[in-house]
């Protein structure tokens, strides 16, 4: 039953009731130990003020009491009087003695008085609180033990008692409310972002991996905030890795077997046309060669459609990725020249121990250069600059290569896009260039990032982790 309260009243209630038990067992002992005191202190004076009248026992009689006025020195009303309840001296009228004295003078009072000490009671007169203390004394004269008895009003006392009391249960009511409204506050303040956080999880669960948790606290709740995103990030990282996965596998599947379909009426299709070309007149087999040019860039497109269908396997050996780059630009310096593209190649300047080798398939890595600068090619119709820069990081063993350009840039609609298989925004493009290139630095255990606007240029940028540093690490 517990584990189903709302989690406010877990954190409140317990608190509450324990501090308003607490409190109320403090407020009674408090209570009690003013009552005492109180007691203890009014009925201290009046010993000692019985003690001194009872030893002037000889002059007790009540022109004595009237004239040294000891009602208004001790506080208190004077009764003295023998065992048979027959009054000696006292400082009330006689007239009213018979009615006082059936108060004070009970059967069990003179039994109950202690030799040469005093007895202490509470009685109820006129309906009125009175304290009487009694104590022998001895009439010299008469040579007898009498009683003397001193009466004091206590319902200024018991009032005092009652505003005493009043006031240790307001203060102990209004720190249960106190510490109630600061418990509901601090709880208030772990169970909103605990709902909101829990609303979140559930459109998570719904399969919505794009929302997010509000992270506004430094503390566990938002510790557990962030985790929660960084959790929810990844999830749909591998989400959309793995949908991604099965999509290009059934591309993959498609595209092989229609490039199986393709390439043998390709190949047959470009060896008759070649056998036409050789018995036709020189003029004549101009229309011929753009059947072949043609013929040529469908073969080009299959092999892309197969080198993404079948598995791609890596011969993996220490190189190094600037050498590589080097190998490339050697290789299409020519076609880049007559672009009008100028190169600033910041790999001249790299050496070995800036830049370590790494574990790579250096074929794989010149394809993935080519299909770059290719595209880079291609957005600087009218010439431009292809900037490269390598880089290290020692503490992580990452290699970074960023290659950029100032051509045409890409939308950010295209951005979206650019990995996915077949999507091209050029005329004639296989859309698979990216596509493989991506599948390379994945497989090479990198990841590899585009920027760019439109008008912009275009900034490719690849990090390689498994460097030689690593592996022996």
């Amino acid at each position: 039953m517990f584990r189903k309260i709302n989690i406010w009243y877990k954190i409140v209630l317990p608190y509450t009731l324990l501090l308003a038990v607490v409190t109320a067992a403090v407020s009674i002992i408090t209570i009690n130990i003013i009552y005492k005191r109180i007691d203890e202190r009014i009925e201290g004076q009046m010993e000692r003020a019985v003690e001194v009248i009872s030893s002037m026992g000889f002059m007790l009689n009540d022109d004595f009491l009237k004239t040294t006025k000891i009602s208004d020195v001790v506080a208190a009303e004077v009764v003295a009087y023998n065992p048979d309840g027959e009054v000696i001296a006292t400082t009330l009228p006689r007239d009213s003695l018979s009615e006082i004295m059936s108060s004070i003078n009970l059967p069990d009072v003179a039994t109950s008085i202690p030799k040469n000490d005093s007895l202490i009671m509470d009685i109820r007169y006129l309906n009125k609180p009175y304290k009487v203390v009694y104590r022998y004394f001895e009439d010299t004269n008469q040579n007898d033990h009498r009683i003397l008895s001193l009466i004091v009003s206590t319902e200024d006392i018991d009032e005092t008692k009652r505003q005493s009391a009043i006031t240790v249960i307001l203060v102990a009511i209004s720190g249960v409310i106190l510490v109630t409204v600061t418990g509901s506050l601090i709880a208030f303040s772990i169970t909103v972002p605990v709902k909101k956080l829990v609303k979140v999880t559930e459109r998570v669960a719904s399969g919505d991996l794009t929302v997010e948790a509000d992270v506004k606290t430094h503390d566990e709740i938002g510790t557990l905030a962030r985790s929660f995103n960084q959790m929810t990030k990844e999830l749909k990282a591998s989400r959309d890795k793995l949908v991604q996965s099965e999509r290009l596998a059934v591309l993959g599947q498609i595209a092989a077997g229609i490039a199986h379909d393709i390439r043998n009426p390709l190949t047959s299709m470009k060896m008759i046309v070649q056998l036409l070309k050789r018995k036709l007149q020189d003029d004549e087999k101009e229309s011929l060669q753009v059947v072949l040019d043609e013929i040529e860039r469908l073969e080009i497109i299959v092999g892309s459609l197969l080198d993404f269908a079948k598995p791609m396997e890596l011969n993996l050996k220490s190189a190094s990725v600037v050498d590589v780059m080097n190998d490339v630009l050697r290789l299409m310096e020519p076609n880049l020249r007559h672009r009008k593209i100028e190169i600033k190649n910041k790999a001249d300047k790299s050496s070995p121990e800036k830049i370590p080798e790494a574990m790579i398939d250096t074929d794989r890595m010149k394809q993935v250069f080519m299909n770059i600068i290719l595209n880079s090619m291609q957005a600087m119709p009218d010439g431009g600059k292809l900037t490269i820069c390598f880089g290290y990081d020692h503490e992580s063993g990452i290699i970074q290569i960023k290659i950029s350009d100032t051509g045409v840039g890409m939308s950010e609609e295209a951005l979206k896009h650019a990995y996915d298989p077949f999507f091209s925004e050029k005329s004639g493009g296989t859309g698979l260039g990216l596509t493989n290139v991506k599948k390379i630095i994945e497989l090479h255990d990198g990841d590899i990032q585009i920027d760019s606007a439109e008008n912009q240029g275009i900034r490719v940028i690849i990090r390689l982790k498994n460097t030689i540093d690593n592996l022996y690490t």
